[in-house]
């Protein structure tokens, strides 16, 4: 149809090609800037995979190169202000690590692509569709990337798609997106006698997958519904600027100089009664270093009667290795301002806590010695705060975007009357869509863990999530306010299937891609013989 009104010619070169690479960037990425995009993403692999099934394998690389480069840095372009303003760089060093991690991190997808092309000669069209769905899936969530990203973030304005994750995982989601595109791009663009109409199959996967959706989604809001058990939750988000050094609240005749959390915590306490107040990382206040400092913590907390959680850094003396450790804490302070609690950052941020593996090499270290500091040290167990009949799985800043690990953190104890708890500062990332895609991506662990999610940040957007991915809390970015959030309880509820087997579905895709290679490299020596 298209040739009757453009030049065939045209439509044959490379420019073409390049404005399809494009567009599908843009299709891709629309939906993290406005959520009522989420369908753009159902269709936007389909010019892209409209090109390299044009194109000779060696042009694949580079147009690969070009879509997934350009998907990257438009929703990834925060990795300039990250570096700018959490590194402290001139403006051309911050853009050449962001050029060099969206170079880095598009080969997510050019890797299962460049394979794919590679070895779909040797099978059928709908082996070859799944196995390309399943070798990008999990790529996309295995690629040892600085910052992941997901598809499944996308969709929480489509919340019936969203159910079934329960069962899968994110990667689920990330699936049915790949296999639709290619299925649709496949009917189009395909000839009858290619795809034998397995079309068909996929389009019944499609439809039991959302009928699944409407069910549970059914299920979970019939469920909420029915718990009376309410828990009223003050979100504290003091905005705090950047902070480059960790100088503590005074203590100067004998008077304490509260810092802005307790304070804006005792005028919310005063006008309402809160189970517990949650504080988002931002501010270090030395209660581990100091203790005067702790023991005025203490008093207030009693004064409040209010539970905090709260983040500081600990510190302990290995003997072993003559050195004093620094861990980032999320800490429990009980009603009687007793320190019952903490829970240490296990996954610690490349570059901002912590110096990537290269730069531990002894040579290469001394290169980068002014821009490299000792950092944190990282927990080693996940742990569990019981407050208030709630069992609260706390996790540090962008450890909530890791399905896997977050699961360790809901099964650790019991699964049940649990609550997620995610603690960050992404003032870093300045007034970029960052903040919003960690959200986004946090709330996603809600859904798949059956757990209600508290997401407070020092700059926002600081919010509040049920089990079936409904938002019910929002506190604006870059406002200093507390948040009252009235969350919905069930003691006896919480995990799935997801949290008890995460790793099934993820088994299934990987078993599908060794099959696809394997028989695919016995293929090409048969051939070759």
């Amino acid at each position: 149809m298209i040739t009757k009104y453009v030049n065939q010619s045209f439509l044959q070169s490379d420019l073409f090609y390049f404005l399809l690479c494009l567009i599908s960037a843009c299709l891709l990425g629309l939906p993290f800037y406005v959520p009522s995009l989420f369908f753009t993403v159902w269709i936007g692999w389909i010019p892209f995979l409209y090109v390299i099934e044009k194109l000779p394998l060696k042009k694949v690389y580079y147009f690969s190169l070009l879509m997934s480069f350009s998907f990257i840095a438009f929703i990834g372009y925060w990795i300039y202000n990250f570096s700018e303003i959490s590194l402290n760089l001139a403006w051309y060093l911050s853009l050449l690590i962001a050029v060099l991690a969206w170079f880095y991190t598009a080969h997510s997808i050019i890797v299962p692509v460049l394979l794919h092309q590679w070895l779909k000669p040797y099978f059928s069209r709908f082996v070859s569709l799944c196995c390309f769905a399943s070798m990008l899936t999990l790529s996309l969530s295995l690629f040892p990337a600085v910052f992941p990203y997901t598809f499944s973030s996308t969709q929480l304005s489509f919340l019936t798609v969203l159910q079934p994750i329960d069962i899968t995982g994110e990667l689920g989601i990330d699936f049915l997106i790949l296999l639709v595109n290619i299925t649709l791009f496949d009917f189009f663009f395909l000839s009858q006698r290619k795809t034998k109409n397995y079309h068909f199959l996929v389009g019944t996967f499609l439809v039991i997958w959302l009928a699944i959706g409407a069910g549970k989604q059914y299920y979970w809001n019939t469920k909420i519904e029915s718990w009376h058990n309410i828990k009223t939750i003050g979100l504290v988000q003091p905005n705090h600027p950047i902070q480059y050094d960790d100088t503590p609240h005074r203590l100067g005749n004998n008077k304490w100089d509260m810092p802005l959390e307790m304070e804006m915590s005792q005028q919310a306490t005063a006008k309402q009664k809160f189970d517990f107040l949650v504080w988002p990382e931002g501010f270090f206040y030395r209660t581990f270093y100091n203790i005067p400092i702790r023991n005025a913590f203490g008093s207030y907390v009693r004064e409040m009667q209010t539970p905090i959680i709260y983040v500081d850094i600990d510190h302990k003396v290995s003997i072993d290795k003559f050195k004093e450790n620094h861990y980032l804490a999320s800490v429990y302070m009980n009603k009687q301002g007793v320190i019952q609690n903490k829970y240490y950052k296990m996954k610690l941020v490349p570059f901002g806590e912590k110096s990537p593996f290269i730069l531990e090499i002894p040579f290469i270290r001394d290169w980068f010695a002014d821009f490299i500091e000792d950092g944190l040290t990282a927990g080693k167990e996940a742990q569990i705060f019981p407050i208030e009949n709630v069992n609260l799985a706390p996790v540090l800043c962008y450890e909530s975007l890791f399905p896997f690990f977050v699961v360790k953190a809901i099964r650790k104890g019991t699964t049940h009357g649990k609550m997620l708890l995610v603690q960050s500062q992404d003032v870093w990332y300045g007034h970029t869509i960052a903040a919003w895609s960690h959200m986004k991506m946090s709330a996603i662990r809600a859904i798949e863990n059956r757990v209600p999610l508290i997401h407070v940040i020092n700059n926002g957007p600081s919010n509040a999530f049920l089990p079936n991915g409904k938002l019910i809390a929002h506190a604006p970015m870059f406002k200093q306010v507390v948040q009252t959030i009235a969350m919905p309880f069930d003691e006896t509820s919480g995990g799935s299937f997801f949290t008890q087997y995460p790793y099934t579905f993820i088994s299934i895709l990987v078993l599908f891609t060794l099959f696809y290679i394997i028989q695919g490299l016995v293929a090409k020596y048969v051939k070759k013989q």
